[in-house]
């Protein structure tokens, strides 16, 4: 996946679980896609800048679907699912 449709998505996606999920910053997102690309980071505010916790990227980047599961400081979670054209809070 192109990383600023990603990086795009994923915006949306913290915007999401704080404005529509009540999730309180900051979130701790694990994603990993099939190929073993995996990145965790903590998102503060807008969802820019990342802290970066753990990174390990394959030749090629992350492969859809991206598997992501956003934790918050108030205890909730969800788990997303982004493939080519959609992103589905679960």
């Amino acid at each position: 996946m192109d990383q600023a449709k990603l990086s795009a998505r994923l915006r949306q996606i913290f915007r999401d679980c704080v404005l529509e999920q009540k999730m309180e910053l900051p979130l701790i997102v694990c994603s990993a896609s099939k190929n073993g690309t995996t990145l965790v980071v903590r998102v503060h505010s807008d969802g820019l800048p990342l802290d970066v916790v753990v990174a390990h990227f394959e030749e090629g980047g992350f492969v859809e679907p991206i598997s992501c599961t956003v934790l918050s400081q108030n205890g909730a979670a969800v788990h997303v699912t982004i493939e080519a054209d959609t992103s589905a809070l679960q």
